[in-house]
């Protein structure tokens, strides 16, 4: 309830079905492009103070998990909590991928933001090998791709990030969350007349239209609508991959409680109930596919990446005192 006003939020986790299994017996993709843990998460906010579903005011934001697409396993048959990861297949061409790829592009079109929090370097190969791989496919598939639909890869080493003394992990996440969703936009039921809640080719559309006509005529405002995908993936999209899609699914809040008049400004600091919310809705449903993918819930939670934030609660409950 903000200020009176009932908004539901909804969380809605769709798992794929098409190479269901679980850790270590599902890794990489198939030859058909279909990856390993592929869950597809949409975030719905809606106005609860109308009942009718035709008249009703919401907003939508999808997003979605999935592993590395290659040919790659890890060797099961040494006892060790971190078993070897190798490439199962070479696949210089990245015929998987583009596989994979295709059918995202097919699904939600562009642009594809692909964030990846697999670590980069290592005393010794392990998960940097699948950095390697990946990074490497997505540069031979982006040649051939306009530049307007060329895969946006963002890759960010998350567990050196967390290791490091002042570690902003959350506000890193932040600011790659609020180019991505800027980027791929949302879904709003109604004709929204907030420019920076736009695309960029659709504020270009928009402001044009509007100048030309010289009338803030809000029928002349296309309809919003989210145009790509983001996709994070670390080595199981269980921990990291949580609290990546966590940082987005916050921004995505911000804007979506911004087109429905809520806030002034797609902002919402995390000291606050809705996103104390959020990050419970979002810990449940990490809770769940953990369960189902790996046996066990999530190890690492949202909270131990916010070590930053946390000394900032307790700095302004000192102040409050």
């Amino acid at each position: 309830s903000i200020f009176g006003k009932p908004v539901y939020v909804t969380l809605i986790a769709r798992r794929s079905r098409k190479y269901a299994g679980t850790r270590f017996l599902k890794r990489g993709a198939n030859y058909d492009g279909d990856v390993g843990n592929e869950v597809e998460t949409e975030q719905i906010a809606c106005d609860a103070s109308i009942g009718s579903d035709k008249m009703g005011h919401y907003t939508s934001f999808v997003q979605m998990r999935g592993s590395v697409p290659a040919q790659w396993a890890q060797d099961m048959s040494k006892i060790q909590p971190k078993p070897p990861i190798f490439i199962e297949t070479q696949d210089p061409y990245a015929l998987t991928a583009g596989q994979h790829f295709n059918l995202l592009l097919e699904q939600h079109g562009s642009p594809l933001v692909v964030i990846n929090l697999v670590k980069k370097r290592e005393r010794r190969k392990h998960e940097s090998l699948l950095s390697e791989e990946f990074t490497k496919h997505i540069s031979y598939l982006n040649q051939f791709l306009p530049d307007k639909h060329k895969m946006q890869y963002i890759h960010f080493d998350m567990a050196r990030c967390n290791k490091a003394k002042e570690a902003n992990v959350m506000g890193r996440l932040s600011n790659i969350a609020y180019r991505s969703v800027k980027e791929t936009g949302i879904f709003h039921s109604r004709r929204t007349p907030y420019l920076h809640l736009q695309p960029a080719w659709q504020s270009a559309h928009k402001a044009d239209l509007i100048n030309k006509t010289k009338v803030k005529d809000e029928r002349l405002v296309p309809l919003l609508r989210q145009t790509g995908i983001i996709r994070t993936n670390c080595v199981d999209c269980l921990d990291r991959t949580n609290t990546a899609q966590f940082a987005v699914g916050k921004c995505a809040l911000a804007f979506q409680l911004h087109a429905l008049g809520v806030l002034s400004e797609p902002q919402l600091e995390f000291d606050t109930d809705c996103v104390r919310m959020l990050e419970e809705m979002y810990e449940d449903q990490g809770d769940t596919l953990a369960l189902q993918y790996g046996g066990s819930a999530l190890v690492h939670r949202i909270k131990s990446y916010r070590k930053l934030a946390r000394s900032e609660e307790h700095t302004s409950e000192l102040q409050s005192r």
